[in-house]
Order: structure tokens, then C-alpha cells, then sequence
């Protein structure tokens, strides 16, 4: 899913469909910005994939993260 496409499932859902639209588009990317935030924040998602390796062996399932990649 891209900006556009989150734009316009914003859009649809707050019935804000004609032009002019009600809140212009960085209005509208910033609640995208905020709710992307906060679904990191509440789910404990991986925030730094580049930084952080994790070795792995066979049979092994569970392994503890480093801080660091959990925002």
C-alpha cells in the first residue's frame, strides 16, 4: 500500500470524497505519520533492521532482541 493509496482510505472513511477535499493532503499524511507511530509503538515492532544481525542455529525458535532494534 502506498501514500496515495492510505490518503484515499482516509478519505473514504471520513466521507471526505469531493473536491476541495476538507483537509489537504500533508494534514491528511500527517494522521497517516501519527498512526504509523503509534502502531510501532504498540506493537513493539522492529524499528533498526540494518543495524542488528541475529545468528541463527537450527532448532532454535526463540531468541532474545536487542533493545536497540525495539523502538
Amino acid at each position: 500500500m502506498n501514500l496515495g493509496e492510505l490518503r484515499l482510505g482516509f478519505r473514504n472513511r471520513a466521507s471526505d470524497t469531493s473536491k476541495p477535499y476538507l483537509w489537504k493532503d500533508p494534514e491528511v499524511d500527517g494522521y497517516i505519520n501519527e498512526a504509523l507511530i503509534e502502531a510501532v509503538d504498540r506493537g513493539l515492532m522492529i524499528y533498526d533492521r540494518e543495524s542488528i544481525t541475529i545468528d541463527v542455529e537450527a532448532g532454535v525458535t526463540d531468541y532474545a532482541l536487542d533493545p536497540r532494534i525495539i523502538r
